[in-house]
């Protein structure tokens, strides 16, 4: 077999599908942001350097947007996780906070994530989900169930049209297969 050559893709006009190249209206992505697909022999756990895995259902089911906001970046390295390590659900937890603050015109720090939540691992190796801490659950009920979320996937380049320029040396684009204490527990 030859040598596979990694395909770059960069969406015209901030929007587009990554497979097919249709447009959806609804994934609002800069046109700076560059995703590249998957070459034999990768995997999510460990991206290329100076790329992040991003699940597909993180676009599609968690309406993530580039750049990713500052507070998620800190509060990640806060939890010393990579955004890739949430599941869907847990994301989706992330990013419905951080819009409810937006619309009553909070800020919100790494220390309110904190105070709120509290990582629990998943069925998935090295995958975390974030669980309400007692008395603090403020999102009731529960996500739909995204069976087979972390089977579709790519790679987004870390640079500052995907993460907030000054959180760059904070943002953890590889896996956390080490990490110490369990932050909010």
């Amino acid at each position: 077999m030859g040598e596979v050559t990694p395909v770059w893709v960069v969406l015209a006009h901030g929007r587009g599908d990554l497979g097919a190249g249709h447009p959806r209206p609804w994934a609002r992505v800069p046109s700076g942001v560059v995703f590249r697909v998957l070459v034999h022999g990768e995997s999510a756990e460990d991206p290329p350097e100076e790329f992040l895995t991003c699940y597909e259902a993180f676009l599609t089911r968690c309406r993530m947007w580039f750049p990713i906001p500052e507070v998620i970046v800190r509060a990640l390295d806060r939890f010393e996780l990579s955004v890739t390590q949430l599941n869907v659900a847990a994301l989706q937890t992330f990013l419905g906070m951080l819009i409810l603050s937006y619309e009553i015109g909070m800020d919100l720090s790494p220390d309110d994530f904190e105070g709120l939540w509290s990582t629990r691992k998943t069925s998935i190796d090295y995958s975390y989900r974030m669980a309400p801490k007692r008395h603090m659950s403020i999102i009731q009920g529960h996500t739909s169930n995204a069976k087979g979320w972390f089977e579709r996937f790519f790679y987004v380049r870390i640079d500052g049209a995907s993460i907030e320029e000054n959180c760059l040396p904070l943002f953890r684009g590889k896996w956390n297969f080490h990490r110490g204490t369990m932050v909010g527990n």
